[in-house]
């Protein structure tokens, strides 16, 4: 009988981000909410990470985000960070 060099039911982080999200043990969404900087104003909007429609600065009204098939690309200047829930 063979031994497996790797331990399937403790996988590593590593090998758990690079899996595809339904092969998971435990499943979690890959999609979250950013906090988008404007290069011009420095105003902050919140943004979903996977959105469908083009996000602009409410102050400015300046292009932040484009969607694309899947996360959003930001536009050059634009700062992003994760929404922390406070």
């Amino acid at each position: 009988m063979t031994t497996l060099d790797c331990d399937i039911l403790h996988p590593t982080v590593a090998q758990e981000n690079q899996c595809c999200k339904k092969k998971t043990l435990v499943p979690n969404p890959r999609s979250e909410f950013l906090s988008l900087r404007c290069a011009s104003c420095m105003q902050l909007t919140t943004a979903f990470s996977h959105s469908n429609i083009p996000i602009s600065c409410a102050e400015c009204n300046a292009p932040l985000a484009f969607p694309t098939g899947g996360r959003i690309r930001l536009v050059e200047g634009v700062e992003s960070r994760p929404k922390v829930n406070a």
